[in-house]
């Protein structure tokens, strides 16, 4: 596995992990179906409880790599920020799920600020898997 990977993640933590994994719940349990051929925005936003100040991105990947990783989470970096939380949703019959969203010094940045990236993707590769070492949220600095 990549030097800098290995250095570069930590435990998230009780807080940040709640907040975050409160957010990616609401978000993905909306996204998950609405990938495709879906005005999903308008969808999402249509639910009066949900915030509408969150920016999604929701992106495609056929298999995610650690580089592929690291690029979208750069990719989408918002000003401030010095780390990308990272959780892995658990896998539907057919797809993974990795949520991104970013923080600085382990204080989630505000999400009116923040950007929200879900991928969508049909596989893994084992040094993607093993960042997460069953965490299911980490820190990406």
């Amino acid at each position: 596995m990549n030097e800098l990977l290995k250095n570069v993640i930590e435990t998230v933590t009780p807080e940040v992990k709640k907040q975050f994994s409160l957010l990616v719940k609401k978000i993905g349990e909306r996204l998950v179906d609405l990938f495709k051929n879906t005005n999903w925005k308008e969808i999402i936003f249509g639910d009066p409880d949900f915030p509408n100040d969150i920016n999604i991105i929701p992106i495609e990947k056929e298999f995610l790599t650690n580089e592929s990783l690291l690029e979208i989470a750069k990719q989408y970096i918002v000003p401030n920020s010095n780390e990308v939380l990272a959780m892995l949703g658990k896998n539907s019959q057919k797809y993974y799920y990795v949520y991104l969203a970013y923080s600085k010094d382990k204080e989630m940045i505000p999400r009116n600020e923040n950007n929200f990236v879900i991928i969508k993707t049909e596989g893994l590769s084992k040094e993607v898997l093993s960042l997460f070492n069953q965490h299911e949220l980490i820190i990406l600095k």
